[in-house]
């Protein structure tokens, strides 16, 4: 994906042009790709970022508490084996999620988003 972004910024704008903000990224890929396709593209990446994130960071919340609290903290075992790790994982996971549902704007702006 990062060699799409920087193909789409070396060859399609000038050597000055900076991609620093997601609407930039967005606009970069949509000549290389088309404006439907970019956007498209562009948002199964940050999609699959935000997966992958959302993963290694509950999972290194889980090893950590676990790490403390002296119980077994390995994807390894089998959860019925290392029920602290998986329910600290599975907390983490559902909290995350309860926190995006319930609170409208986690940047802290007022204006709506826009796409």
């Amino acid at each position: 994906m990062t060699c799409l972004y920087s193909a789409a910024s070396i060859l399609l704008r000038s050597a000055s042009a900076g991609l620093s903000s997601v609407g930039e990224i967005s606009n970069a890929l949509s000549p290389l790709l088309g404006e439907n396709v970019g956007r498209l593209v562009f948002s199964a990446g940050v999609l699959g970022a935000s997966l992958v994130a959302a993963i290694v960071c509950s999972l290194a919340l889980a090893w950590g508490v676990g790490e403390v609290a002296g119980y077994r903290r390995s994807l390894e075992y089998h959860p019925f084996a290392a029920k602290w790790f998986y329910g600290v994982y599975a907390a983490a996971v559902v909290g995350a999620a309860a926190l995006v549902w319930i609170v409208p704007n986690l940047d802290g702006s007022t204006s709506p988003r826009r796409f």
